[in-house]
């Protein structure tokens, strides 16, 4: 049995109450060494020209390396995602002024949603549902899901049983009626 994975901020706090002279990581993502030192030894010689305030500062911010290249790559990447959808935007936009000006209609005109399936006309009808009766036409059904074919198998034992047991009710009730077994 494993224990559910901790929240960033509580493993943090759990480091900090653990060891208190130490030096973690408090990255708000996910750290795979949160903790980098457990006594002050370990990491007091980092900051050794600063004052007391400001090395125990920098301690309690202190994000390693990995967690500060992790977060340049999600923002390198988000940027130029923005940049991306800023290009596609500006492409789809010229495309519009394009069009407009051969005199074509533009995608989500009237004229598009005048068609036979936005009219109206198949509102009331559910298109997923299957239709009521047997199946008709198309190419046949190759693959019945494995639940499908277990309920089918279950279906036919039970009725087998039934069919079984009320034989062998009209076997019993012919002997307790004294007619002979046949």
């Amino acid at each position: 049995m494993s224990l559910p994975a901790l929240t960033p901020a509580a493993e943090l706090a759990m480091v900090r109450t653990k060891y208190p002279d130490g030096l973690w990581c408090t990255s708000p993502e996910p750290c795979e060494h949160r903790l980098i030192a457990t006594t002050a030894a370990g990491w007091s010689k980092s900051w050794a020209g600063l004052p007391e305030h400001e090395r125990q500062a920098r301690r309690e911010a202190y994000v390693c390396a990995e967690c500060r290249q992790a977060a340049a790559e999600r923002e390198r990447v988000a940027q130029i995602r923005r940049e991306q959808a800023a290009a596609a935007r500006a492409v789809a936009a010229q495309k519009r002024r394009d069009a407009a000006a051969v005199g074509l209609q533009p995608v989500g005109s009237d004229a598009a949603r005048r068609t036979r399936m936005n009219s109206g006309e198949f509102d009331q009808v559910n298109v997923t549902a299957r239709p009521a009766g047997p199946r008709r036409g198309g190419r046949p059904q190759e693959h019945v899901g494995d639940l499908a074919q277990r309920r089918a198998a279950a279906d036919r034992a039970a009725a087998y049983r039934a069919r079984k047991k009320a034989e062998q009710a009209q076997r019993n009730d012919a002997l307790l009626n004294g007619e002979a077994a046949a």
